[in-house]
């Protein structure tokens, strides 16, 4: 940054177009990677989520297939019920995983 600033100081105004080409190219450049670099990101945090969610989902419902056939007689465990919670439940977990992720950053 100094010597971006230190540019504008020279006496020869060819030399100083020329720097400040240089450091826009510089900049340009940063933005580009900047950019490729956040699309890939975003990119892979979607997909560990996507399967993080998937896991989740097939674990839940794993162990309920293992319960007794009388708790999906109650009310509360119909199967309306039990499918909002593996799509709910799975879902918060990997919210909640993201937001650590991005504060881990």
């Amino acid at each position: 940054m100094g010597s971006m600033v230190s540019a504008y100081f020279l006496a020869d105004h060819g030399k100083i177009k020329e720097k400040t080409r240089i450091f826009a190219f510089c900049f340009v450049g940063l933005a580009l990677f900047s950019l490729i670099v956040n699309i890939t990101q975003h990119y892979n945090f979607a997909a560990m989520g996507e399967n993080l969610t998937k896991r989740i989902r097939e674990r839940m419902l794993s162990k309920i297939l293992t319960f007794e056939i009388g708790w999906f007689d109650q009310d509360e465990n119909s199967s309306g019920a039990v499918c909002s919670r593996l799509a709910k439940d799975a879902n918060t977990v990997c919210i909640y995983y993201a937001h650590f992720l991005i504060i881990a950053q």
